[in-house]
């Protein structure tokens, strides 16, 4: 009894383990490429960072996806199967290629947005230096860049889930919606070509739903904001 139960890792600490793990090795891939492939130009110095935290999240999420496989494994005491493990592989890729790649694209909008702002004011009247000013922000702009990437991170995460079958609920539910409608459709049909472009489309918006839990996604920007300003502040130590 006492074995079985070490087996089966509480959510907390399964979840706490896998965040610590995304997070330390998206670090590392980010470090080792920026040492690399280190740009001297400024005008592209920002799309060529933003590929490396787009690079380094998908290897993020991809060993985010292998860990959560292994703790899986132990519960059910089952080995998945090869498209399984390959689809929630994809799955966790690109849900944390968006999380980070995001969270790098409005940290920087938002810093350009006040750093602009301050050197417009600066031009008129006698401001600290831009460096010191943008420090007083920090805090909100890493808060707000994680809670937003959190709520894209989210909706992807729901879609692709959706889509490539690795969330049984999500995957049941669609189904059975599917099934419902195409019910409905096949009972109201008035001609072919009606039929055909009417069908087309709702195919594109069936796609779409269910859509991503209102609740769900709200709860995304302030746990997301609270993990990104743990990882910021947390590696300065």
């Amino acid at each position: 009894m006492f074995v079985s139960r070490c087996y089966v890792c509480p959510d907390l600490i399964k979840n706490t383990i896998l965040g610590t793990v995304v997070f330390e090795v998206y670090e590392q891939s980010y470090g080792i490429m920026q040492q690399r492939w280190n740009q001297e130009d400024t005008s592209a110095q920002h799309a060529f960072e933003t590929s490396h935290h787009c690079i380094a999240g998908a290897i993020a999420g991809t060993s985010h996806a292998f860990l959560g496989l292994a703790f899986e494994t132990m519960e059910n005491r089952a080995l998945p199967t090869f498209r399984y493990t390959m689809q929630s592989a994809i799955h966790h890729s690109l849900a944390h290629t968006v999380l980070f790649g995001s969270y790098a694209g409005v940290k920087y909008l938002l810093e350009s947005m006040i750093a602009k702002q301050h050197q417009q004011r600066s031009a008129t009247t006698s401001l600290a230096g831009g460096d010191e000013f943008l420090m007083e922000y920090q805090i909100g702009i890493t808060a707000t860049a994680g809670g937003v990437s959190g709520v894209v991170q989210n909706t992807v995460s729901h879609y692709t889930g959706m889509w490539l079958q690795v969330e049984t609920t999500e995957k049941t539910m669609y189904q059975q919606m599917l099934a419902n409608r195409t019910a409905v459709t096949a009972a109201s049909i008035d001609s072919p070509a009606a039929s055909g472009s009417r069908s087309i489309m709702r195919s594109m918006i069936n796609s779409f739903r269910p859509l991503p839990p209102a609740g769900q996604t709200l709860l995304a920007f302030p746990g997301m904001a609270v993990a990104f300003l743990a990882f910021e502040y947390a590696r300065d130590i």
